[in-house]
């Protein structure tokens, strides 16, 4: 048992550990923000807009992406003046902003660099989405996160089955769920 737990244990770490580098990556990148690039390529133009996309906000965020534009439609505002809204995929945000009578909307289109798109990915979860490939990532971090589970279970296990070991282990083990649990209740109690 103790062999077999050793090798789903290696597996399990050696699986997960792209994820792992991925987002402490892109964690340290949104706590230090100062420390990296971050740019972006802005590009602007315009679409032309049919009276039946003209009506809605959802109308015309069809025909974009039915022209070519991916994403999800995010962040929409209207008014009798018009609206604005987002299409929005990982790395790339295109903005539209379409006044009432007018021909055309007007198109913003920002595509981050590779700390961007890792910052996008790290804040993707779930398989709601309406992209195929983030269906894909979503299937990717569910097994991460259940190898995650499967890694710390196996490594108690394996700790504890090591008589000279248990007590550093167990200090260590007490030590950082104090700080764990520590730290989760100062965010929460953070004004």
């Amino acid at each position: 048992m103790y062999k077999l737990l050793r090798t789903v244990h290696l597996l399990l770490g050696l699986s997960c550990s792209t994820f792992l580098l991925m987002y402490s990556v892109s964690a340290v990148q949104m706590a230090h923000v100062d420390w990296f690039s971050n740019e972006e390529t802005v590009t602007q133009g315009t679409a032309a807009v049919s009276a039946e996309s003209a009506l809605n906000p959802r109308a015309l965020a069809q025909s974009l992406m039915q022209a070519g534009m991916s994403g999800e439609l995010q962040n929409v505002e209207a008014d009798e003046a018009g609206f604005r809204f987002r299409i929005v995929r990982v790395g790339t945000v295109h903005t539209v902003s379409y006044s009432a009578g007018e021909p055309t909307a007007r198109l913003e289109t920002r595509v981050a660099d590779v700390m961007g798109m890792m910052n996008g990915l790290h804040h993707m979860a779930g398989f709601y989405r309406e992209q195929g490939l983030t269906h894909w990532w979503g299937a990717f971090v569910a097994f991460a996160s259940l190898a995650l589970l499967g890694l710390g279970l196996t490594g108690v296990y394996l700790w504890f089955r090591m008589h000279k070991e248990r007590l550093v282990g167990g200090v260590l083990l007490s030590a950082g769920l104090v700080i764990g649990v520590g730290l989760l209740v100062a965010t929460r109690l953070q004004p």
